[in-house]
């Protein structure tokens, strides 16, 4: 069964798909067997592109897109060994019509959803005079309605790559609406970095927030791994005080967090541009890559995953 974790934020820059990336490679460096697939949900492709792969380019012919639409299985958008035992399910700029093409596709649906719940309702014998509209309205819900599942699209659709792979860690787009619910849906644990700005708490607690309304409607095993300090400039008086803040309110609310901070720089970015991996895959071991690899004990300590 693979251990999944999902990084979510809803703020764009807050470093998810660094720090995804990153960890599928300090995993891979200290389990080099172990089988690894990175799902991307964020249009941008920048977790594809980390890898050296253009996520709009010909050769990507299925992506998440696809899977989110139910125009393919997860096994067809697989684009195997972007780097050795590592996987991804890469997503390009048609997530950028996702949250469109899903309503029009809702619609598409909605007559002959309709003709399902008039015939299930004649064959339960429910006498729709003496039935209340709260009463018809659950059960044609239940039956027929097209959007039940819309803050969990995945549902089901990853099953068979559990047995597949050992660890299965997503990238999420910068928002917390139906992609981002849907893969919080289906994870089994979720990392929230945030940069250590005046707007990180109230940030936060939105995604907390979130995260407790998923875990209560859709999956109930949901735990959160912890906050993540990034791009954390220790020199600068801001960037410790919000990060103190949060933490009191992590310990105050009981909330994971990670002590290790990951620090602003540009030789993650550089890594990819020019080396067309991760930084944790293409370099040698250096103070700023080593900050990965201590989230990664911290988070084998906390046992947010098992290697």
């Amino acid at each position: 069964m693979a251990q999944k974790i999902a990084f979510i934020n809803n703020k764009g820059g807050s470093a998810k798909t660094t720090t995804c990336v990153n960890i599928a490679g300090c995993i891979h460096t200290r389990q080099p067997e172990c089988k690894i697939l990175i799902i991307e949900g964020d249009g941008q492709g920048n977790a594809t592109r980390s890898f050296g792969i253009d996520p709009n380019s010909k050769k990507i012919e299925t992506t998440i897109y696809d899977l989110f639409m139910d125009y393919a299985d997860a096994e067809e958008a697989i684009y195997k060994d972007a780097y050795k035992n590592i996987d991804i399910i890469p997503a390009n700029s048609d997530m950028n019509f996702i949250e469109f093409d899903k309503m029009k596709q809702f619609e598409d649906d909605f007559g002959s959803n309709n003709i399902r719940a008039i015939r299930e309702l004649n064959k339960r014998d429910i006498n729709i005079e003496q039935t209340t509209d709260e009463q018809l309205l659950r059960v044609i819900n239940t039956i027929a309605s097209p959007t039940k599942d819309y803050f969990n699209m995945l549902d089901g659709k990853l099953d068979n790559l559990d047995k597949q792979y050992d660890y299965i860690l997503f990238d999420t787009p910068p928002e917390l609406k139906a992609v981002t619910s849907s893969i919080i849906a289906t994870t089994d644990t979720v990392i929230i970095p945030y940069e250590p700005d005046m707007y990180s708490i109230d940030g936060v607690k939105n995604i907390l927030e979130r995260v407790r309304v998923i875990k209560e409607q859709y999956n109930p095993d949901l735990k959160i791994g912890g906050l993540l300090a990034t791009k954390y400039k220790k020199s600068t008086k801001l960037h410790a005080d919000v990060t103190l803040s949060i933490t009191e309110y992590a310990n105050t609310n009981n909330i994971p967090f990670f002590s290790t901070k990951i620090p602003n720089t540009i030789r993650f970015a550089s890594s990819t541009a020019y080396r067309g991996l991760p930084a944790t895959l293409s370099s040698k071991s250096n103070s700023l890559i080593d900050t990965y690899y201590q989230l990664l004990d911290e988070m084998l300590d906390k046992k947010v995953i098992t290697l």
